[in-house]
């Protein structure tokens, strides 16, 4: 899975590692490989157009059955894009993690996530200041401040939650998988209690771990299961986890929602993996998620700040409110395919002006881990 530029992209935002060595007429990828990258690209363009749905629509104040079908869109979403995105990352560092601290590319991989994390958190910010204070912006773009370092409030947060997690689960390599599973299980759920009423960006952090160690610990499982799966259980666990999805909505003690909230995304990830898993025997479907998997960094971190742009306009911008049907329902379509069409030019024009340091760590510091 190789860059245009010849070098492999970094391990962050769902890692990719080169499918091949040598030349381009090399042998093809193994089918998990190619499940593995769809499964990436398709996570990130579930994660985007859940971030569209959620800051537009309730910028615009959209009601009706359409602006609630999208709703319903979103809160689907919300249990799958972040355990699938973060279970693929943990399968594929899963044995350099297990490894332990020991290895070269543990904290070299470490290093690198939180490097890319701090230099966008610093384009984050310098979008910030530069957009005139009349027009809108997303919640994550008023704090300009250090503490976005290490407290983000952005969807930065995942590439932190990446790097802490190889350390964490890489110094925890001599402790049994169940229990490191289990206490993060109790961990997942009590911070989904808490963000039922109080939403906290860097708590998405502790929360989604699991998710990860299901990836790193649960590798073999994972692999055996996709490479067995059929449609009826993969539909039958789709179904389970929008039942657990469902049951959380209804009000109730916060424990038990913080619980099926986990378990429903659980759930999901075995689904969504299955799911693609089969259905990339549809060449279409391989093709656009092996494409976007291979090029998740630069899209993810770039589409924040394209939807910000698209937002520009502030109320008086696009009156969706009174908008056709079919430009309400079209919309999110198209600004997806913005944000991903803008990232996919990023990852292919950075290195070649100059701006490679926005998607790897710079020379100097990669020759210090004999990169």
């Amino acid at each position: 899975m190789a860059q245009q530029t010849g070098r492999p992209a970094p391990d962050v935002a769902g890692p990719s590692a080169p499918a091949s060595s040598g030349s381009s007429g090399a042998a093809r990828p193994k089918p998990r490989l190619l499940w593995v990258d769809a499964a990436r690209g398709y996570a990130v363009l579930a994660v985007v157009l859940f971030h569209f749905v959620q800051w537009s629509f309730q910028h615009w104040s959209i009601d009706g059955p359409l602006g609630q079908g999208w709703e319903l869109v979103g809160f689907v979403l919300s249990a799958v894009r972040m355990p699938l995105l973060l279970g693929v990352s943990g399968l594929l560092l899963a044995r350099q993690v297990r490894e332990g601290l020991h290895r070269s590319t543990t904290v070299y991989r470490s290093v690198t996530t939180y490097w890319l994390f701090a230099v966008w958190t610093g384009v984050y910010l310098l979008v910030a200041v530069l957009t005139p204070a009349s027009t809108w912006r997303p919640r994550w773009a008023l704090e300009a401040s250090p503490e976005q370092l290490v407290v983000p409030d952005s969807p930065l947060w995942y590439l932190l939650a990446l790097a802490l997690y190889v350390l964490v689960l890489a110094a925890l390599r001599r402790v049994p998988p169940a229990v490191v599973l289990g206490v993060l299980a109790v961990v997942s759920v009590v911070c989904a209690a808490v963000q039922v009423d109080t939403f906290r960006t860097w708590v998405s952090i502790p929360q989604y771990a699991l998710f990860f160690a299901l990836g790193v610990y649960g590798r073999d499982t994972i692999m055996r299961w996709t490479s067995t799966a059929r449609w009826l259980p993969v539909l039958g666990l789709g179904a389970g986890a929008m039942v657990l999805l469902a049951a959380s909505r209804i009000p109730t003690v916060h424990p038990v929602r913080g619980l099926l909230l986990t378990l429903s995304s659980a759930v999901a990830l075995a689904f969504a993996a299955g799911f693609v898993a089969r259905a990339v025997a549809w060449r279409p479907f391989a093709a656009v998620g092996r494409y976007v998997g291979q090029r998740t960094l630069a899209v993810y971190v770039t589409h924040p700040i394209v939807f910000q742009l698209v937002l520009w306009g502030g109320d008086e911008a696009p009156a969706l409110r009174h908008a056709a049907v079919a430009a309400v329902v079209v919309l999110p379509l198209l600004a997806v395919a913005l944000a991903v069409g803008v990232g996919l030019v990023v990852d292919a024009v950075a290195r070649r002006v100059g701006l490679s340091f926005l998607l790897e760590l710079p020379r100097p510091l990669r020759t210090r881990f004999g990169r």
